[in-house]
């Protein structure tokens, strides 16, 4: 039977609670009409594996496969219990199509354009103490006002390499992180509309003590912005019926995180389990930086104007051993906009080990379900991807 406080625990992943989720009035602002101002490209909610979302982001202390990269680069040279082998690798594909439309918190709900699409795309490898891999983070937008079957894309990704000590418990990583954005046809690869680009770097650290318990995070990701040579005009520049910007940008970010594992759960004894905690501080963005909703709305929406620090965590433990997992999470997220107030995100989800493959050994697929649900937000996850575990803590 399950105690009385772990059916509480787990109840939150059926459950929609929602802290504020009242919508909010938005000032119009005022209508854009030249070409001075960037895309602010920032991204505060939790996207990439399923684990990770129901986990709620929680991922700079734990640091575990692809999908921790653009949290803490060290993730791509840190060895989980599960993944030993001289050569490992991993990989994330991950589309979200949103419920509801604002999915940066700028507190509008009701804007002109289709509902976005956040997509991750990734994948590592391992071999020995060195690791290299990539995540490229996507969101995809549709207007009545671009040309036609053309569309919006706002791009970012990291780039990372990362080394681990002989004895495991010590990985570092860097990686670049490009930005982009573009308006480009939809199947097809004709020349963009218009393109912005610009070039960042993170660095990250994961100390996992003796290879007990505890796991400890930091990461640094630098701010990012560049200017484009727009051609001389007397008149704004166009997409469509769209003033474009002259620049795109992303705001430098600090990180930190922690895990800690259990084989034998104070609070469900018999079962496995993990929690995790991060913390990450947003900086500010330069004065005329506006959200994505500036473009396709043709309205100005100053963004980030002040620091912000979100709060993580999560909890994910063996339902049935080496069968199913549940997973619970929840993260405070401020608004990077002036006048929004913060929402509380409520997540969870599951993981079952499906069956045997032959892939580098013998390996396990499991299915796995996620979902992220806040004011004027929710995302369901579905990925179908190697079982793997870091528990049991080995003794002493």
């Amino acid at each position: 039977m399950f105690p009385r406080y772990s059916i509480c625990l787990f109840i939150c992943i059926g459950i929609v609670f929602i802290t504020g989720s009242q919508a909010w009035a938005v000032s119009s602002g005022d209508p854009i009409v030249s070409n001075d101002y960037k895309l602010d490209l920032t991204r505060t909610v939790a996207t990439g594996s399923t684990r990770k979302i129901a986990l709620g982001g929680a991922f700079t202390g734990l640091a575990e496969g692809v999908a921790a990269i653009p949290d803490n680069p060290a993730a791509v040279a840190y060895r989980p219990r599960a993944f030993m082998a001289p050569w490992e690798f991993d990989m994330v594909i991950s589309a979200l199509s949103t419920g509801d439309d604002d999915t940066d918190n700028s507190g509008s709900t009701s804007l002109i354009y289709a509902d976005p699409v956040l997509m991750d795309v990734g994948a590592m490898a391992q071999y020995e103490n060195f690791g290299i891999g990539g995540v490229a983070q996507m969101s995809v937008i549709t207007s009545q006002d671009l040309p036609q079957n053309q569309e919006a894309q706002f791009l970012g990704g990291n780039v990372a390499v990362g080394y681990t000590t002989d004895t495991r418990d010590l990985a570092l990583g860097f990686s670049l992180d490009p930005v982009g954005a573009r308006v480009h046809p939809v199947d097809s690869h004709d020349p963009r509309s218009f393109k912005l680009k610009g070039l960042g770097y993170s660095g990250g650290v994961l100390w996992h003590p003796r290879r007990g318990s505890w796991r400890f995070g930091a990461a640094y990701k630098s701010g990012v912005s560049s200017s484009e040579g727009l051609p001389p005009s007397t008149t704004p520049i166009k997409v469509g019926n769209l003033i474009v910007p002259n620049g795109v940008l992303v705001t430098n970010s600090f990180s930190l995180g922690t895990a800690y594992e259990w084989n034998d759960f104070p609070f469900w004894r018999g079962h496995s389990a993990l929690v995790s905690f991060d913390l990450k501080v947003f900086g500010t963005s330069p004065n005329d930086a506006n959200g994505t909703a500036a473009f396709l709305t043709q309205t100005a929406k100053p963004v980030g104007q002040k620091t912000i620090t979100t709060i993580h965590g999560g909890l994910e433990a063996e339902a049935i051993p080496n069968r199913l997992r549940l997973r619970a999470g929840t993260y405070y997220e401020p608004s990077r906009f002036d006048g929004i107030s913060p929402r509380e995100h409520m997540t969870g989800g599951f993981e079952i080990r499906l069956f045997k493959i032959n892939l580098l050994g013998e390996r396990h697929l499991s299915f796995s379900y996620a979902v992220d649900v806040a004011a004027r937000y929710q995302v369901q996850s579905f990925s179908i991807w190697l079982w793997s575990f870091t528990v049991p803590v080995p003794s002493g």
